[in-house]
């Protein structure tokens, strides 16, 4: 079975979460019998890691365009490019302007959605709109939604109404066996100017 992952800037991540869960579930999934994955990243990743086309077993292509700075054109560059899979998935809505295309021929495609740009200040009002606009489209013409946290899908169903092939699978993280006693908490704390109980993870 083929599986292509899009909407990521590419393996080996190097850039946020996308790229770390693409290249954990295509590392994964490459290992197993009867899967061949490919990821598909950016003209810029190409550039970064001198083209390689292979990474741990997974197939490596690249978009002419950035998702930077040619987002639109990333995606549907990245669509047309992984068009012959068997399951195309997506992370992030960059696509939701073709998926009737998707929805047309029947293709088994994929939507990771990020976050809930549209409430973020970093964009502006015409941006917001968009943003929402894409949602909409993705919640009525994408096969498939994954989401990876509660608190979108939630808003997919009520704001929506996307009730159907719909699911959420929140990433995980690897868990360190590596013990530290009391005295190494607080030392590490010191070190970092930390106050115990007063930060995120």
């Amino acid at each position: 079975m083929k599986i292509t992952f899009i909407g990521s800037r590419g393996i080996p991540a190097n850039y946020g979460g996308f790229e770390t869960f693409v290249e954990e579930i295509a590392v994964g999934l490459q290992k197993k019998e009867g899967f061949d994955i490919f990821v598909i990243g950016d003209k810029f990743q190409k550039k970064q890691l001198k083209a390689i086309e292979c990474y741990k077993g997974v197939n490596i292509k690249y978009s002419k365009y950035s998702k930077a700075q040619q987002t639109i054109r990333f995606y549907l560059d990245s669509l047309f490019m992984s068009w012959n899979s068997d399951i195309i998935y997506c992370c992030g809505v960059g696509n939701a302007f073709f998926l009737f295309f998707v929805s047309l021929f029947q293709k088994k495609y994929v939507t990771n959605p990020d976050g809930i740009g549209w409430e973020r200040l970093k964009w502006s009002r015409i941006g917001k709109k968009i943003l929402k606009l894409m949602f909409y489209l993705t919640s009525k013409y994408s096969p498939y939604i994954v989401s990876d946290s509660k608190g979108v899908e939630d808003v997919f169903f009520k704001q929506f109404n996307r009730k159907k092939n719909i699911t959420t699978i929140e990433y995980g993280a690897h868990i360190s066996k590596e013990e530290f006693s009391l005295i190494d908490q607080e030392n590490i704390l010191i070190k970092y100017k930390i106050n115990a109980s007063k930060y995120h993870l």
